[in-house]
């Protein structure tokens, strides 16, 4: 083939390169968001069941992406690449045609939190780049071959992605693009004369029938609670908490006065993590912090601890912390600053934090997480074009 031809071949797959490892990148930052699309994935496609292991599924298809897109830009192993990329390419296409026809409410999830598409939107998205793969890889020949520093670039490229990984697992996302990033204001500050006016409802099953009750009318012990939902716009940014004590009264205002330390518990804890929010809960307490223990169900805490506790939606406790048993920092209704359960502040940070402008605290931790994620893309890019 003539030079430029294969020129051209290469700028096709370099091109899918690029958006299958942003793409990949931007959901394995964030497991627990990702795992939400996978799970939406799996009762689409009526595997439910799989919903235990949705984030770790998640992790795996968002690496798998990342390193794909990362073996395309380098060139390397390109026959083995062309192969795994057209399959990749393949499902998720058939996947958003039939996304397509049934036009079910929910995210399709391409690039995690960071841009929302429609059906539509992702199956033109994915059809442009598996016309991108026929360009770049058909006829399936002469495809050439790398330089050999190009195996170093894709190696380093590889071992960075899979330590982004394992961080992810145990961190916060390094970028909040969700609607409760810091900065935002709470919906209940803004207005005294606030009304949320969405409602709670509770999934339980028995005998393998699932059903939805609402808080004045749940069910018997010999059914078993599954999941909480807010019955409102699923994907809304709109920042509102919906908190409700157990006569099922809105307090909203409990975390929008004063400089409140919300603790965050959608699952079980296990005991080390009931352990630390037990101890993080007394020592906020004692810094002059107003501590709320936020919960999806009082199953999830120790006994001693649930009557400190309030009650969310499931799916908004892990949108405004991703991390079970994390803690937010919220001043006057303004969220401040988020911590994963495993790096919660101790006695020393949470004495400056209380004599800092909430603001510029705000600001200074949007700004240090959005360049350390734009540091580790052109740290990434670096690599794979500058070796």
């Amino acid at each position: 083939m003539k030079p430029s031809y294969n020129r051209f071949r290469r700028f096709c797959a370099f091109s899918v390169g690029v958006i299958l490892l942003l793409s990949g990148i931007l959901k394995l930052m964030d497991p627990t968001g990702t795992g939400f699309i996978v799970k939406s994935w799996l009762d689409f496609l009526h595997i439910g069941f799989l919903a235990p292991v949705a984030v770790g599924i998640a992790e795996c298809l968002a690496l798998l992406e990342s390193v794909i897109g990362a073996a395309l830009m380098s060139g390397v192993w390109r026959k083995i690449t062309a192969i795994a990329a057209s399959v990749l390419m393949g499902f998720f296409t058939i996947l958003t045609v039939a996304l397509a026809i049934a036009n079910p409410v929910m995210d399709c999830g391409c690039f995690g939190e960071a841009v929302h598409l429609t059906h539509n939107q992702s199956l033109i998205k994915n059809i442009a780049i598996c016309a991108l793969l026929c360009l770049a890889f058909l006829p399936f020949r002469d495809f050439g071959k790398p330089r050999p520093v190009k195996y170093v670039a894709f190696s380093i490229s590889l071992i960075s992605l899979i330590v982004f990984a394992l961080w992810s697992m145990i961190a916060l996302p390094l970028k909040d693009y969700t609607g409760f990033a810091p900065g935002k204001i709470l919906e209940a500050s803004r207005s005294e004369d606030f009304v949320d006016l969405s409602e709670p409802v509770f999934v339980y099953e028995k005998d393998g029938e699932r059903k939805n009750f609402r808080l004045d009318n749940l069910p018997d012990s010999s059914w078993t609670f599954i999941d909480s939902k807010i019955i409102e716009d699923e994907y809304s940014s709109r920042p509102v908490l919906s908190i409700y004590d157990a006569e099922g009264e809105y307090c909203d205002s409990l975390a929008a006065r004063g400089k409140v330390m919300v603790v965050s518990v959608y699952r079980k804890l296990h005991r080390r993590n009931a352990a630390g929010v037990r101890d993080f809960v007394s020592l906020a307490a004692a810094s002059g912090y107003v501590p709320l223990i936020l919960t999806s169900s009082p199953e999830y805490l120790p006994e001693d601890l649930r009557p400190l506790s309030r009650r969310a939606d499931y799916k908004t406790l892990a949108t405004l912390n991703r991390s079970n048993g994390g803690v937010t920092y919220c001043v006057d209704g303004q969220i401040v600053r988020k911590w994963s359960c495993n790096f919660r502040p101790q006695k020393e940070k949470l004495a400056e934090l209380a004599v800092g402008d909430p603001t510029s605290l705000a600001l200074e931790s949007q700004s240090l997480g959005g360049l350390s994620f734009q540091g580790f893309l052109l740290y990434i890019f670096a690599v794979l074009l500058l070796l």
